[in-house]
């Protein structure tokens, strides 16, 4: 993701713990869950620190649920389907992968990135803007000037 001689450290919200309180933690494992169920420990990783890099940014609302709930930015909020979740296997990685992110026990995969897509599935304006990383079915956007 950043350029050739470029540090994650430079990326001021890049792996600082953020403490979450029931609600926060609910959505956070509800964003993990229905945007990267079927990706493996790396790729909902990725989804729950560009979820936490949101909450650290000045651009978007400083709560996971008011992040995860902000009107246009994840589908799943948005498709009409129930957000029920089902599947307690699923449920249990995405509890202990938001917490391990939560408390910078696993590392930001996706560079400091707000942004990602389902490259397979859409191609947002947004999408060649910035430094690029794919993980599994997502493109992970960290965009210049961000």
């Amino acid at each position: 993701m950043p350029g050739a001689g470029s540090s994650i450290a430079a990326i001021p919200y890049a792996n600082v713990q953020i403490a979450l309180g029931e609600d926060d933690l609910f959505c956070i494992v509800q964003n993990v869950y229905h945007e990267a169920r079927g990706e493996d420990v790396l790729g909902q990783a990725a989804v729950a620190h560009v979820t936490l890099n949101r909450v650290r940014s000045p651009a978007y609302p400083d709560t996971v649920c008011g992040v995860v709930w902000q009107p246009g930015q994840f589908s799943w909020t948005e498709d009409g389907r129930s957000d029920r979740m089902t599947d307690l296997d699923a449920i249990g990685k995405a509890v202990d992968i938001a917490l391990g992110a939560a408390r910078g026990k696993i590392k930001d995969p996706a560079g400091g990135a707000l942004h990602f897509y389902a490259h397979n599935k859409v191609r947002p304006n947004w999408s060649s803007r910035g430094y690029r990383l794919i993980v599994g079915e997502h493109t992970f956007v960290r965009l210049v000037g961000r």
